[in-house]
């Protein structure tokens, strides 16, 4: 026989639950806001370096790439110690970023001589592709707007002289991540104050 919850526990798994959310959209936001205006920044050094005398060194702020990634992971894995493994949907999240980052940095890396004027038209649909499959997995239409936008930025991106891609990579960053993650994050933050 099931023992029915009294209306105290009733209330405690509800407020527990709605804590909960609000907690997981902050953080959400937050992450969309860091990444974002790391991305901006970086990209819009790109562009404005590739404007100077020394474009030969027009990669290297996209060296905060990897210090954000590893700023993150030890981030949240001291802030989300307790995993709660019964919630697999909420696991594929990481697990999608942390593809697509490593798939970032090979494709930087290791493919960045084939790809050449390419590769930031790449990196885009890649970014859109994940931001996607996020915005559908949290049923969030605003990250999944600013997913699809990506997607498209990284289209418009092949009709450009590849010196303005790092301009249209900052802009998609702003657009698609940093001003989603703020409007997640002040919507999560309002709603139960």
């Amino acid at each position: 026989m099931k023992k029915e919850l009294t209306a105290q526990e009733s209330l405690g798994i509800v407020s527990k639950t709605i804590l909960t959310a609000k907690i997981k959209n902050q953080e959400t936001g937050s992450i969309f806001i860091f990444w974002g205006l790391l991305m901006m920044l970086a990209s819009l050094g790109q562009y404005l370096i590739l404007q100077t005398k020394y474009t030969d060194y027009n990669y290297y702020p996209y060296f905060a790439f990897p210090l954000g990634a590893i700023f993150t992971w030890l981030y949240y894995s001291k802030k989300f110690k307790i995993k709660d493994q019964s919630n697999v949907i909420s696991s594929i999240i990481p697990i999608i970023w942390m593809v697509v980052g490593i798939n970032f940095m090979v494709l930087s890396i290791g493919f960045e001589t084939f790809l050449g004027e390419l590769l930031t038209p790449v990196i885009l649909i890649l970014l859109g592709m994940a931001t996607i499959l996020t915005g559908h997995i949290m049923k969030s239409r605003l990250i999944l707007i600013g997913g699809m936008l990506s997607n498209i930025a990284g289209f418009i991106c092949f009709q450009f002289a590849w010196e303005y891609h790092g301009l249209i990579l900052s802009a998609a960053s702003l657009i698609c991540l940093a001003l989603p993650g703020f409007i997640i994050r002040f919507a999560s933050t309002n709603r139960n104050d």
